[in-house]
């Protein structure tokens, strides 16, 4: 399944910035019908295929030189086989991009792409 998922039902409101505060944050649904739960500061979620996704930035970035911290889980499986989050290769249409981040998630040893009840975004920059 492929497409854009928006944010407008959003309870997030942008209340300012500083150093201290993310620049952009989501909690969305990744398995079978993508959702956003909750966000600050992004526009849309594209759902390019399984595990793979972009966070689109409702306020551009002005330089691809930002931080970014993930974290995925899972209510099936067990052991150390957890999820990650991983950002893609650069170029125009992965990795860092002012107004987007594309990223994978998949289980640490499986090897393959994998879509995630939960997944989290935070990014820093400016």
């Amino acid at each position: 399944m492929s497409g854009l998922i928006s944010t407008a039902g959003s309870k997030s409101k942008f209340v300012g910035h500083s150093d201290d505060t993310a620049s952009a944050w989501v909690n969305f649904n990744g398995a079978g019908t993508v959702a956003v739960r909750t966000s600050h500061n992004v526009y849309a979620i594209n759902d390019h295929s399984t595990g793979t996704h972009s966070v689109l930035f409702g306020r551009a970035f002005r330089v691809e030189h930002y931080s970014v911290s993930g974290f995925a889980s899972t209510t099936s499986g067990s052991g150390t086989n957890g999820p990650s989050v991983y950002g893609t290769r650069g170029g125009n249409t992965g990795g860092f991009q002012t107004g987007f981040f594309k990223f994978i998630t998949k289980m640490n040893q499986d090897g393959g792409t994998t879509d995630f009840e939960h997944v989290n975004i935070q990014v820093h920059g400016n």
